[in-house]
């Protein structure tokens, strides 16, 4: 064994060993941090739920007391037959704006009076329902402002929840009941929009354990969960379900009635990442390896060179060049060889002085040589560089083109936000309204003489209550606004999970109906509900967005009524299971003689105004390089333009 391999295997036994156990604690502490920050968020989006129904029950229950001060419902419970019969369709279209207000979550909306008769009701089914023996009756009657049912309720239309206020004459008697009626679809669509575009799954059980909502399974919504109770688990821990897969789960109950919240993570999540951190260890102590071994290779070189120097010269000398000069380098045994060898050669050296002369023009030349090689290695070098950096400039400006042509389609989600912020506007106007008619009552009972010290401390109370909801409806307000930079985040953010495409480009065409209901174009969809791929949502809504939009900008520029169909189904596309899209409208086409040209970056048809070209350059970038699908141009079909992409089932990793 060489000297120079010895002390290479002893650089790399006293370097390698402890930087690698070194990198393998940090691997180890990236993994704990990673699950950490995944705990973080599972606990996050729990309490987020909780705090969405909470505000959601605390607000029905403000928004019903308020509307049960409208004097209408109070005249028409302490009216005869003649008087209800008179009023009814006024009345009754009152009870419709209540349902207007929160016509997402609200399915009916009625007046009881204190023996439980309902006297009307937006649903022609309960309409005249005997409903004194319900829960919700009795203590909705006994309550100060409300009651919000705990427990789904048998009713001839099913099962629903049920809401009820009492409604109280201006002596503060209670004459009767207004009542909503909540089915428990309205509930899952409130987790839906809660929990859209991320992995967490979620379901809400009410306190007698039926299934009011279920991310996983939608058909298990009203049926009685098969455990009579669930543990409350506050921190997340590994559950596992009944088919044996096995998810990081937190579970509360609500602060308002007794709702258990139950949020979960699938194994994946945690491990896909653990995984990826790990192989990534592996390729970083493997280039540390090599460049540690590379470093022990040239430092043992080092220490080996002067040795190999002198022995190189000491041979030059016996093979007969006496004009070598030994090298003086080292430690200083072989500093001593080399000057014995160098007084041995004088001698001979002064002998052959002509010879040395022509040495040593010899290596002014080799010298010169190597600085010209040196010289044009340098401007080589720079060019390289000079090249290497405008091409890594030209792939940056690039990428943000795209990043900005993707932010461009979060305007869409605007029109969203006008529908959340004006549940709370609302709720203030319906307060305002009821707190001015209290100062008219009040004004009245002043001038009149006739007050009462119970007046004054009604008045007072409905002012304080009236104010407070004011406040609350306010700070929701600007709270939506504020979470609104959050969605858009979760937007643009690249998370893969499976997904109904049937459900996206539904979602794609709700958040374009700002822009849609500016023209007479309609969208038909055909596609199965049940279709479902494990891929980027985010991506895919951008393909879908970009494709409407090119058929507004582009093919229906000249018609003032057009027809998109989008089509979808599966196949085994070159041996892998696939979602095959077809795209087509009846717009003006795309031109034979542009056909090619339509995926390049820049390339547009209408520059003079709105065109930016980078629309179908954006959908076949997405398409190919996040989500491993195609697109292609049908160009045989007319009149209008047809794209075929697939995408498949699930993505390889």
């Amino acid at each position: 064994m060489t000297l120079r391999l010895q002390l290479t295997l002893l650089l790399l036994l006293v370097t390698f060993i402890p930087i690698a156990l070194m990198t393998s604690h940090i691997e180890r502490r990236t993994s704990e941090e990673y699950i950490k920050s995944k705990d973080a968020a599972l606990i996050q989006a729990r309490d987020n739920v909780v705090q969405l129904y909470d505000n959601y029950i605390q607000n029905t229950l403000e928004v019903l007391w308020a509307d049960s001060h409208i004097p209408s419902f109070r005249r028409y419970i302490e009216g005869d037959q003649v008087y209800r019969k008179a009023n009814l369709n006024r009345v009754h279209e009152m009870l419709r704006n209540v349902i207007v207000k929160d016509s997402i979550f609200v399915n009916s909306v009625a007046l009881l009076d204190l023996s439980g008769n309902n006297l009307i009701d937006t649903s022609a089914t309960l309409y005249r329902d005997m409903e004194a023996e319900y829960d919700y009756f009795r203590k909705g009657k006994e309550s100060r402002i409300g009651y919000f049912s705990h427990a789904l309720i048998d009713d001839v239309q099913g099962r629903a929840l049920y809401v009820s206020t009492p409604i109280k004459n201006l002596e503060g008697i209670r004459l009767g009941l207004l009542r909503l009626r909540i089915e428990p679809s309205r509930i899952q669509l409130m987790l839906s929009q809660a929990l859209k575009k991320t992995a967490f799954h979620a379901r809400v059980l009410d306190g007698d354990m039926n299934i009011l909502a279920n991310l996983m399974n939608p058909d298990l919504i009203g049926e009685r969960y098969s455990e009579s109770q669930l543990e409350l688990i506050d921190q997340p821990a590994w559950q596992t379900s009944p088919q044996g897969q096995s998810f990081r789960s937190v579970r509360s109950r609500l602060n308002q009635i007794p709702w258990i919240i139950d949020v979960s993570l699938n194994e994946a999540e945690y491990t896909s990442r653990l995984e990826e951190n790990y192989y990534r260890w592996l390729v970083e102590l493997s280039i540390i390896f090599l460049v540690t071994m590379l470093a022990a290779i040239t430092l043992a070189t080092l220490f080996v060179r002067p040795i190999r120097k002198v022995e190189k010269a000491a041979n030059s000398i016996a093979e007969g060049r006496y004009e070598e000069n030994v090298p003086v380098v080292g430690g200083k045994e072989v500093r001593t060889m080399a000057r014995s060898l160098n007084k041995m050669t004088a001698t001979i050296l002064s002998n052959v002085a002509e010879l040395e002369v022509k040495h040593k023009a010899k290596e002014k030349a080799e010298h010169e040589l190597l600085k010209l090689n040196s010289e044009l290695e340098r401007r080589v070098d720079q060019r390289t560089q000079e090249l290497l950096t405008a091409n890594k400039e030209k792939v940056e400006a690039m990428e943000q083109l795209l990043h900005n042509e993707k932010m461009a389609s979060l305007g869409a989600l605007v029109a969203g936000v006008t529908h959340e912020v004006n549940t709370p506007l609302g709720n203030n106007v319906t307060v305002a309204s009821t707190l001015d008619d209290n100062i008219r009552q009040f004004r009245k009972l002043t001038l009149e003489g006739g007050m009462k010290r119970s007046d004054l401390e009604s008045f007072l109370e409905n002012c304080e209550y009236a104010s407070e909801i004011l406040q609350k409806n306010c700070d929701r307000a600007s709270e939506l606004m504020g979470s609104f930079k959050q969605v858009a985040v979760d937007q643009t953010s690249m998370r893969r999970r499976n997904f109904s495409i049937s459900q996206s480009v539904n979602e794609v065409i709700t958040t374009l109906h700002s822009t849609l209901k500016k023209f007479s174009h309609t969208i038909e969809l055909d596609i199965p509900m049940e279709l479902h791929v494990n891929n980027y949502p985010g991506s895919f809504d951008q393909v879908i967005t970009n494709l409407i939009n090119n058929s507004i900008i582009h093919g229906f520029r000249d018609k003032s009524q057009g027809t998109i169909l989008i089509s979808a189904r599966e196949d085994v596309i070159d041996g892998r299971a696939s979602v095959v899209l077809d795209y087509q409208d009846d717009g003006c086409g795309v031109p034979q003689d542009i056909a090619e040209k339509i995926y390049e970056p820049f390339f547009t048809t209408r520059a003079e105004d709105v065109g930016s070209g980078m629309g179908l350059y954006l959908i076949k970038s997405i398409l190919e390089k996040d989500m491993q699908g195609s697109i292609r141009l049908d160009q045989s079909h007319s009149p209008g333009a047809r794209f075929i992409f697939t995408i498949p089932l699930d993505l390889i990793n």
